[in-house]
């Protein structure tokens, strides 16, 4: 991807009301310094491979989109109407009690048994200059974009965070810990980066926060989460931003 990028004022979402309140609806917000004209934004379908569109950039650099009612409902009728998938083939739809697991689990789950699905990344391509194109980040700082967007190369800092979007068909509360081992590339140096999660989802999209507070730096320079707090938030931060990367 180019070092091309644009920030993008975060516009804020609905408030919450209610005990666990309402869930997201749509996504609004303004490219600064927008000047490539029209351009699509969706993500791109796991069955036929093309975007899904969900809204228009317009020429000013505002955009909106409202959010799918109900993707997991979609998902399933496109796999009962998949004609290319060898038979008996099936999609596995994620739970919250197997979505959110790793070693040394201490959690607190209401309806485990819940589906949950994410917002895929979110990809644009230009209107009339189809060779326009790159994806959308929303986080705190170009080294959080820098992170997500090359799979671990960038300056991370405590407190740094990223965005998206969580849908589940009922309400349920994911509280408590885990753990996973990843390696850090550094020949065969590994870390263990613990996920703690304060989680009350409403029934529909969720805004999810997810934190970075420890940060671990390898002997190359090269940082990794340690420490990662998972939040389910409304507003959206003040600090937060949208990085558009070029491919």
């Amino acid at each position: 991807m180019k070092n091309l990028r644009y920030v993008l004022l975060l516009l804020l979402f609905q408030g919450l009301v209610g005990p666990f309140g309402q869930a997201q609806t749509s996504i609004n917000g303004f490219i600064s310094n927008w000047d490539h004209g029209e351009a699509v934004i969706g993500y791109y379908d796991i069955f036929s491979i093309e975007m899904y569109p969900l809204g228009t950039i317009n020429i000013d650099g505002s955009f909106s989109f409202n959010l799918e009612k109900d993707p997991i409902s979609r998902l399933v009728q496109k796999e009962n109407g998949a004609q290319d998938f060898p038979e008996g083939w099936k999609m596995k739809y994620n739970t919250l009690e197997n979505y959110f697991t790793g070693t040394g689990n201490i959690m607190e789950l209401t309806n485990p048994q819940t589906l949950i699905i994410t917002l895929p990344d979110l990809y644009f391509q230009g209107t009339k200059n189809k060779s326009l194109s790159g994806v959308l980040l929303p986080v705190s700082s170009q080294g959080v974009a820098d992170y997500l967007a090359t799979w671990g190369e960038g300056d991370l800092k405590p407190k740094d965070y990223y965005l998206s979007w969580i849908f589940t068909n009922d309400t349920a509360i994911v509280n408590g810990r885990f753990s996973i081992s990843s390696f850090t590339g550094n020949e065969d140096e590994e870390i263990e980066i613990t996920t703690f999660t304060d989680l009350k989802f409403e029934q529909g999209w969720n805004l999810l926060k997810t934190e970075f507070s420890e940060i671990f730096t390898t002997s190359n320079g090269e940082a990794h989460p340690l420490k990662v707090h998972l939040t389910i938030i409304d507003p959206v931060p003040r600090d937060a931003q949208w990085f558009v990367i070029l491919d």
